[in-house]
């Protein structure tokens, strides 16, 4: 069962788009001299419409599985208390809309977190 972009998880998104952009290129490859091509564009712009939706994540909050901000929420799932933990639960699922509202509501666990996680790295 495929899930409409819209209510894809940050998580999801995330993992699905590498792939995805290969799987589009591919496609784009291999349909460039096709006869066909003017009536494939317009389902290749279809496609390419998470990949576009992550590049805006990334563009607005930097969320991808090797930033700050997703060691941040790894750092609330691990050591935080069971509202930490819901909270960043939470962000993982949220869409780009709810995530920003999370992050904007309790901007003190994520500073708190991500200076603790800071802390950690310089000690390792």
């Amino acid at each position: 069962m495929t899930k409409d972009t819209d209510t894809m998880t940050v998580a999801e998104v995330i993992d699905l788009t590498p792939k995805w952009k290969q799987l589009v290129a591919l496609l784009r490859y291999l349909t460039l001299d096709a006869p066909q091509r003017p009536a494939i564009e317009p389902l290749l712009e279809e496609l390419e419409k998470p990949c576009a939706r992550v590049d805006a994540m990334n563009a607005a909050f930097g969320v991808t599985r090797n930033s700050d901000e997703y060691r941040v929420l790894d750092a609330m799932e691990s050591r935080g208390g069971g509202f930490v933990k819901s909270l960043a639960f939470a962000a993982r699922k949220a869409d780009a809309h709810n995530y920003g509202r999370l992050r904007a509501a309790f901007p003190e666990y994520w500073r708190e977190y991500g200076e603790e996680n800071n802390n950690t790295e310089e000690d390792g």
